[in-house]
């Protein structure tokens, strides 16, 4: 009976032991499995490390020619607002000019003879404004045989040839209208060069008459003696003046 009881007691122990082993087959695909994992995520961590040093290698490589775009852009928008205003005052010339040609025997008013020399001092800034602008496009440092670069010649030859264009015809309205001034000065928008500085000058309380004389302008010279008159000369000639005139009646009738 003894022996019964520890023959199964050591085949208890014998399948608990058995129990509490890990079977290789299910433990070997796991740990494979883990492994794999642990490599996906080393190649990912590299692939994202290469890209991050690739967009850092293009941004260095493209920091000159963004500055360069970025310049481009500003002066393209300046010169784009220049071309915009000349346009308008042009036309505006373009109006005095026709209203002088069209109207040879009426003289314009005063306000568009004033505002013509304006108006023209204004267009010669613009336009050199403008040539100014693509002159600066033109020096701009870019990559070569680049879409920059391309742009930028493109840009420069359009600025230059709206230039030409626009100083052509306000060379051509300014000989217009010299040309109206010389046969009719009278009914000419555009002025004589010394009448609008005296215009100007009306109603400005800087005139040279109506300052006060400073110590500097104060005449030296002696006045001129005033003659003289006494009280009974001047009593005499008011009687005489009282009998020569009419009487009152004479000259309400």
């Amino acid at each position: 009976m003894w022996e019964c009881m520890i023959s199964e007691t050591r085949k208890g122990r014998h399948k608990r032991s058995n129990e509490e082993k890990p079977s290789p087959s299910r433990d070997a695909p796991l740990e494979l499995q883990l492994a794999g994992i642990r490599r996906d995520r080393t190649s990912q961590l590299e692939k994202l490390r290469a890209a991050a040093q690739r967009s850092r290698r293009r941004e260095s490589e493209a920091e000159a020619p963004s500055d360069a775009g970025y310049r481009l852009k500003q002066l393209y928008s300046r010169a784009s607002q220049d071309l915009a205003s000349l346009a308008s005052q042009l036309a505006q010339h373009n109006g005095l000019r026709q209203f002088s040609a069209t109207f040879s025997t009426r003289a314009p008013p005063l306000e568009l003879r004033m505002l013509l020399p304006e108006l023209e001092a204004s267009i010669e800034t613009l336009l050199s404004s403008l040539s100014s602008c693509s002159e600066e496009i033109a020096l701009l440092q870019v990559p070569s045989e680049t879409r920059l670069a391309t742009l930028r010649d493109a840009v420069c030859s359009y600025l230059r040839s709206e230039h030409e264009d626009a100083k052509g015809h306000f060379h051509e309205q300014c000989t217009h209208m010299r040309a109206l001034r010389s046969v009719s000065p009278l009914t000419s928008p555009m002025t004589m060069p010394v009448l609008p500085k005296k215009l100007s000058g009306l109603g400005s309380p800087e005139l040279s008459y109506m300052k006060e004389p400073g110590p500097s302008s104060v005449s030296t010279r002696s006045s001129p003696e005033m003659p003289e008159f006494t009280l009974e000369e001047f009593k005499l000639d008011e009687d005489s003046e009282a009998e020569d005139a009419p009487p009152f009646a004479a000259v309400m009738s």
